[in-house]
Order: structure tokens, then sequence, then C-alpha cells
């Protein structure tokens, strides 16, 4: 069935934000559901990664849509944020908002959207409004949260959003979160995290990692890893390590997995350690696999110590600064993990139980 013969049937819009990838890998384990689950319901998915990223993780008919609703934060590098540039694209994104919104609203009122599903644009709510629809937020953070920690140059901009949540229909609330005290109506729902395809042993054997080796899995989001020190990786001659970092130079002992072709929940799944930076889906993705998890701070992101306490209370783990990864010998990889606080309290089903809610507003 074509989507030009389903538009008679109600349809959703999700909408990732564009900071990052981890917000539209999330939203896309829920639109996998979706699309799995019921086959019949369009969905429209809207977010400015790649194309490739949302097809890795999301198996059947779904229709792609790159516009980008919000900012969220410029980075620079994997740890590092560029506030004048932040500060100038959400004065640019608001100057633009009502020819953008006019066109998405014409866009999705063609193709009969019934309800959105926000990931977590602010932008979102206005849309909706202008389509006479409900909104859905599924997150763990709002950006009001974020800005407000940036300071006084940010403070105009966490009210924008917050007055912006304060008329969204409903909130999905995760686990690892902030308050969130914007919305108005909260339901909480398990963590949205996506599955691996592939068994451990099938991974290691596809990436030609023996099922004996020790294997660290260095992961640090869609900015990638080029402020890595990658000769400390010599240090460790009897581990592998892998990374999904195109630019990563070629040394003995790391291998480089197609990220086109792999789910980081795969690739975590087939490692002993996870070192990585503290994004919610990556987090969610160690807390799932059960890894153990070395991970760093992110200065200047407020988010990152809610991840870092949720992560604390999962895996085995270590908290290490940024420094000490950008900096330095590794000589941290040799310490003893932390145990965690309350392993096993979690449920990892937040994407099926979303699904369906979605279905059951829908009518399906």
């Amino acid at each position: 069935m074509t989507y030009s013969q389903r538009r008679t049937l109600p349809t959703v819009y999700c909408v990732a934000s564009a900071h990052g990838w981890g917000h539209t890998t999330r939203l896309a384990a829920v639109v996998e559901r979706l699309v799995t689950l019921y086959p019949t319901l369009p969905v429209y998915f809207n977010t400015p990664a790649p194309q490739w990223l949302v097809d890795v993780h999301v198996r059947g008919c779904y229709h792609y849509r790159p516009v980008a609703l919000d900012v969220g934060i410029v980075q620079s590098n994997s740890f590092d944020l560029n506030e004048p540039a932040t500060l100038q694209r959400l004065e640019q994104l608001v100057a633009g908002a009502e020819p953008l919104l006019d066109a998405e609203a014409a866009f999705a009122q063609e193709h009969g959207v019934a309800l959105i599903v926000a990931d977590c644009p602010p932008l979102a709510v206005l849309l909706a409004q202008r389509l006479g629809v409900p909104v859905w937020y599924l997150t763990n953070f709002g950006w009001d949260f974020i800005y407000c920690a940036l300071g006084p140059r940010f403070q105009p901009w966490a009210t924008w959003a917050e007055h912006l949540y304060q008329q969204a229909d409903l909130l999905l609330k995760l686990p690892f979160a902030e308050a969130l005290s914007a919305f108005p109506r909260t339901e909480s729902v398990p963590i949205v995290v996506n599955q691996p395809r592939y068994s451990r042993a099938e991974t290691r054997a596809q990436l030609n990692l023996p099922p004996e080796a020790q294997v660290v899995l260095l992961t640090f989001g869609g900015l990638g890893l080029e402020t890595l020190p990658y000769a400390n990786l010599l240090d460790f001659p009897e581990w592998l390590f892998l990374t999904t970092d195109r630019q990563a130079p070629s040394l003995p002992n790391l291998r480089v997995a197609a990220g086109d072709q792999w789910r980081m929940a795969e690739l975590c799944a087939a490692a002993d350690l996870a070192l990585i930076k503290p994004g919610y889906s990556t987090v969610a993705e160690c807390c799932a696999c059960g890894v153990t998890t070395f991970c760093t701070g992110r200065p200047n992101f407020a988010e990152a110590a809610v991840l870092i306490a949720g992560l604390r209370e999962q895996v085995p783990h270590y908290i290490l600064t940024p420094e000490q990864v950008q900096q330095g010998p590794w000589t941290f990889l040799r310490a003893p993990p932390l145990l965690p606080l309350q392993p096993g309290t979690l449920s990892f089903d937040g994407a099926t139980v979303v699904a369906r809610r979605i279905a059951h507003f829908l009518g399906y």
C-alpha cells in the first residue's frame, strides 16, 4: 500500500530535535514499533538527521522529511558548546518561524496528520495549534531546563520554551528525567531504547571480533570523535577497541564499524566496556545491554547530571572528566568499576508502550 493510498487514514507526524542524533534514534525506536505493529498506520518522520540513520533503525514503511523545527545547542565537538552560534541560530529560527510553520502545516494537513509526537522542539506546539490536533512530547528533558542552566543570556529562550511546553497536550515522561514541570499533563513510560537485531555472538562474527576478545566501544554521539587521542589505544595491545569514526587512524587494536550499517545497541551488546559521553540514547543502550560503562561529564549541559545518576543506578560504571579522556594516558581504563546501586529496576519496553498509546489514540 502506497502513502497516496493511505492518506484517508489518520496519520502521525513524529518530529525530532535537530540537536545531535540521540533524539532521532530514540524517536526512531517508537517509529519502528509503529510500522511493525501497525503497518497500515502512515508515519511521517521529520528529522534533520541523515536518512541513513533512520533507515538503520526503522525497518518498514515510513516517510522521511528533513526539516529542522528547533536548534537545541550548537556544539563545536562532542564536548564543547558554541554559545554565540546557539543564540544566533535561535534568533534565526524564531525570525523564520511563520513561513516554516505554514509550510509544515500545509504538508501535515495534506497528509491527514491527526497527532504530532515531538522529541522535543518547542515549536511543535505552534504547529499543532495551526492544524488543530494534539501534540504529545516524548522526552526526559526540555530546552527550558537546558537553557536556564546556561546563564542570563539564555534566560529569554528558557522562558520561550517553557511557555510553549505549557501548552502541550501530553508529556510521555521517560526515566532519567528532570522535573519537566512546564508540562500540564504527564504520563510516565518505560525507557525507550533501540533493540539489537543480532546476538552478541552474531555481531562479533560479522565485525571479525574474536569471541574471547576484550572489546571496548568508543562512542560520543553523532558529532564524532575528532578530539579523541587515539594513540592512547596503543597502551592496551591486549584489548580491541571499536568505533564508528570513519576518520579514525589505522591501529592494530582498533576496528571501525560502518555507522550506516549498525545500531549502537548492537555494538554496545558486543562490547565488554563502553566509553561514552552522557546522551540519553547511549546511556539507555548501555543500561539495556548491562555493559560496564565509563562515562565522561558533559560541562554546561544540565541533562548530564541526571543521566549519570541513572547510569550509576543501573550498570557497573566509572565517571570521568572530559580532560581525563582528551588529555594524558588512559590509565583509568584499568580502574575497577563501581557496582550499580539499583540494578534491574527498569523496564526497557518503552518503544512498544508508546507506539500502542499512539495507535490507540488514532483508532488502530
